[in-house]
C-alpha cells in the first residue's frame, strides 16, 4: 500500500499530495482509482481529517457499486464503520460493519464475513451492548481454515471482554489466555499484544502491579508501530501501574508520553480509557 510507505517514513502530507495528483489525471482504471482511494483514505484517517476521509468512503463505494465487485463494496463498508467511530458514533459504525457483514455472507467471503462479524461484536460490548455483542460471538465459525482460526482468537479475545465488562474476571482470565495460546500458535502478533494489553488491564484490577507491568510492557513494545492508538491506551494503563507502586514520577513521564503522542487518529474508547488513566494517575499524585 502507498499509504504504509508514507505512515512509516513520512510526511503523510506528501502521501496525500502525490495520491490526490494521480487521481486528479483521471487516468487510472477503475480498480486502480478505487485503491488510491483507499491509501487516500488510511493517509486522512490517520491525521483525523475526517471530513476528506468521508468523501474518499463515498467516492470508494460508487466505484465498487459501478464495478459491482463485492470485495470492494465490502472494504469500502469497513473503512466507512472505521470512520464514523474514529468520530465517536460508534452505534452508526456497529451498523456498517453489520451491512459488511451482510455484503460477505451474501457472496461467500467467508473470512472476511466473521471479520466483519468479530468487529461489530468488539463494537457492540464497547458501548454497552453486550447481549447483541454475544449474539455475534456465537455463531459458529468452521474451523478447516487458517484464516478461520486466527479469527477464533480475536473471538476468544471478545468473549473475554464481555465477561470482563461483567465482572467475570476469572471467566474473562480463561478467555484471555485461550487468546494468547491462539495468537502463538498462529504466529498472530498483533492479537498478543491486544491481549496482553487486556490481560495487563484484568492484572492491575486484582492488584497484580508485578505481573500487570509485565504485560502492559510486552504490549506497548509489540504494538506500538502498528496500532498506535491502543498502544496509547495501553501505557495509560502502564501509567497508573507505576502510580500504585509509588513511582509517580516515572507514572507521569509516561502518561505525558501517551497524551502528547502524534498520530492523529485514537479510537473514542481508547481516548476514554487514557483520559480515565490520566485522572486516576493525578488523583494519586495529590492534584
Amino acid at each position: 500500500l502507498i499509504s504504509n510507505i508514507f505512515m512509516t517514513t513520512g510526511p503523510w502530507t506528501a502521501g496525500v499530495k502525490a495520491i490526490r495528483r494521480s487521481l486528479d489525471e483521471g487516468i487510472s482504471p477503475p480498480e486502480q482509482r478505487w485503491d488510491l482511494l483507499r491509501d487516500l483514505f488510511l493517509l486522512l484517517q490517520r491525521a483525523s481529517r475526517f471530513e476528506e476521509a468521508d468523501i474518499c468512503v463515498k467516492q470508494a463505494q460508487e466505484i465498487s457499486h459501478q464495478l459491482d465487485d463485492p470485495q470492494k463494496m465490502y472494504s469500502a463498508l469497513s473503512q466507512k464503520a472505521r470512520l464514523l467511530i474514529g468520530q465517536g458514533l460508534l452505534k452508526q459504525g456497529h451498523a456498517c460493519f453489520l451491512e459488511a457483514v451482510d455484503i460477505a455472507q451474501a457472496a461467500n467471503l467467508h473470512e472476511r464475513f466473521w471479520v466483519a462479524l468479530s468487529n461489530a461484536a468488539f463494537i457492540a460490548i464497547e458501548i454497552g451492548l453486550l447481549e447483541e455483542g454475544l449474539r455475534h460471538l456465537q455463531q459458529p465459525i468452521p474451523d478447516q481454515e487458517t484464516g478461520n482460526m486466527r479469527i477464533q482468537g480475536a473471538i476468544f479475545c471478545h468473549y473475554g471482554r464481555y465477561n470482563y465488562a461483567l465482572g467475570r474476571l476469572t471467566k474473562a482470565r480463561t478467555f484471555y489466555e485461550k487468546s494468547l495460546e491462539n495468537a502463538h500458535t498462529y504466529g498472530d502478533n498483533l492479537m498478543e499484544a491486544v491481549v496482553l494489553g487486556r490481560l495487563g488491564e484484568l492484572e492491575l484490577d486484582q492488584g497484580n502491579l508485578k505481573r500487570a507491568r509485565v504485560k502492559l510492557e510486552s504490549s506497548i513494545d509489540m504494538i506500538m508501530g502498528s496500532i498506535p492508538s491502543h498502544a496509547r491506551r495501553v501505557q495509560g494503563t502502564l501509567a497508573l501501574v507505576h502510580a500504585k507502586a509509588g513511582d509517580l514520577a516515572q507514572a507521569q513521564k509516561i502518561l505525558d508520553s501517551a497524551l502528547s503522542s502524534p498520530g492523529g487518529f485514537l479510537w473514542p474508547t481508547d481516548r476514554v480509557m487514557l483520559y480515565l488513566r490520566d485522572a486516576q494517575v493525578q488523583h494519586l499524585c495529590g492534584d
